[in-house]
C-alpha cells in the first residue's frame, strides 16, 4: 500500500482528500492490472476512464466484493468533481459502508480491526479501540478508505503470488520434460 496514503487522508480540504483517494485507488488498481497484462506498457495508451479501468481490472479476476466499494468510492469523487465545495457527509459514508460485502463489514465493525488500524496508522488518534458507532464520521470514511486499500492491496499481493507459483510450475515443467528428453 501507498505508504503516503495516511499522509493524504490528513489533508483538510474535502475535494483535495477526494483526488488524493482517487489516485491512490487509482495506482493500486493499474498495479493489478499490470500484473495481469502480458505488456503492461501499452495500457496506458488506451486512455481508460478510472470506471474502464476498475472493470477490466474485473474481468481480469478482481475480487467481485470489491467491485461496489470501488463504484461507491468513484461516485463519491464524482460528487466532489462537480461540486468543488462538498463536504464528505454521513450519508456518503453510509452508502460507502453499504458498498462493502458483509465480511468486509463485520471485518471493520470489528474494535480490534479499529484498534489495530489506529495504532498501526496512527490514523485515528485513539488508542481505547472505540466501536464504529462511536468513531467520528471522518474517522470512519477514513477507515473505509484504508480497509478498501487493503482489500485491493491483498488482492495484488495474492495475485502476484499466484503468479509466482505458476512461474514455478512452469520451470519444473520445463526441467521435468529436459530430465527426460535426455534419458
Amino acid at each position: 500500500m501507498n505508504l503516503n496514503l495516511t499522509e493524504l487522508l490528513k489533508i483538510e480540504n474535502p475535494c483535495g482528500k477526494m483526488i488524493a483517494i482517487h489516485c491512490v485507488i487509482e495506482d493500486l488498481i493499474s498495479d493489478f492490472i499490470s500484473l495481469s497484462l502480458m505488456q503492461p506498457d501499452y495500457l496506458e495508451k488506451l486512455h481508460l476512464s478510472h470506471m474502464d479501468r476498475v472493470n477490466l481490472a474485473m474481468a481480469l479476476g478482481l475480487s467481485p466484493d470489491i467491485y461496489k466499494p470501488l463504484k461507491a468510492i468513484a461516485t463519491i469523487r464524482n460528487k466532489f468533481a462537480h461540486q468543488l465545495d462538498k463536504n464528505i457527509d454521513k450519508s456518503m459514508i453510509n452508502e460507502f459502508f453499504k458498498s462493502f460485502p458483509s465480511k468486509g463489514k463485520d471485518c471493520i465493525f470489528s474494535k480490534d480491526y479499529i484498534l489495530n488500524m489506529g495504532k498501526e496508522l496512527n490514523v485515528f488518534g485513539f488508542s481505547e479501540g472505540k466501536t464504529w458507532k462511536k468513531l467520528e464520521s471522518d474517522d470512519q470514511f477514513i477507515l473505509l478508505i484504508i480497509s478498501l486499500c487493503y482489500f485491493l492491496k491483498h488482492e495484488i499481493d495474492k495475485y502476484q503470488f499466484k503468479k509466482e507459483i505458476e512461474q514455478k510450475d512452469i520451470q519444473l515443467g520445463r526441467q521435468y520434460l529436459t530430465i527426460s528428453a535426455n534419458k
